[in-house]
C-alpha cells in the first residue's frame, strides 16, 4: 500500500492511494487514507519540496506502468536507466529489494531526484539507488507520466498511386 498526499502553495491538489493495482484518487483516496491514519496503521512522512519534485511522486503513484516486475537478476538496471534517459523520459524508476527501496525521479532525461527508504534525503545522485540493484531479487518498476505508456509510432502507409494516368483522359 502507498499514499501520496500532494500539496502546493498549502492547498491539496491531489490524493493517491494505490492497494496492489487498485489505485483511488481523490475523494476515495483521502477517505482511505484518512481511516488508515485515524486508526494508527498509517505512518505519515511530511516532506516540503520543489513543485517539480511534487510532479515526479505524482508520476511515481499515479503513472502508467511501463515496464512492469522486472527483476534485478535479469535486467541491467544502470543500462536500462541510461537508455530511459538518452529517450527523455519522464517518470520513474523504483526498484525495492531486501535491503530497502528507492526511487529515481525523472524529467525529460534528467535526474530530478533520488531517495531511498534508508535515508529519505533527497539526493542528486542515483548511486544508492543503483546500489539495490545488486540483489537479484530486487523488483524494478518504470512508470511513465503519461497517462498511457508511450507506444512508437507507426510508419506512415503510402497511398496507392493510381495506376491509369491522368493525361489518358484528355484523349478520349
Amino acid at each position: 500500500m502507498n499514499g501520496i498526499l500532494l500539496f502546493r502553495n498549502g492547498k491539496m491538489i491531489d490524493c493517491l492511494w494505490r492497494d496492489h493495482e487498485v489505485l483511488l484518487q481523490g475523494e476515495p483516496a483521502e477517505a482511505r487514507a484518512r481511516n488508515l491514519m485515524d486508526s494508527g496503521e498509517a505512518v505519515v512522512d511530511i516532506v516540503d519540496l520543489q513543485a517539480e519534485l511534487v510532479d515526479s511522486l505524482h508520476h511515481l503513484a499515479s503513472g502508467a506502468a511501463t515496464y512492469p516486475e522486472m527483476y534485478a537478476s535479469w535486467v541491467n538496471f544502470e543500462g536500462l536507466v541510461t537508455f530511459l534517459k538518452q529517450q527523455s523520459f519522464t517518470g520513474t524508476i523504483s526498484i525495492k529489494s531486501t535491503s530497502g527501496g528507492g526511487v529515481l525521479m525523472i524529467r525529460h532525461g534528467e535526474l530530478d531526484g533520488a531517495f531511498t527508504t534508508n535515508s529519505r534525503e533527497l539526493s542528486t545522485d542515483e548511486k544508492e539507488v543503483l546500489a539495490l540493484a545488486d540483489d537479484p531479487e530486487a523488483r524494478i518498476e518504470v512508470r511513465s507520466a503519461h497517462a498511457e505508456p508511450v507506444l512508437p509510432r507507426q510508419p506512415e502507409v503510402e497511398q496507392p498511386i493510381d495506376s491509369v494516368p491522368v493525361f489518358s483522359e484528355v484523349n478520349n
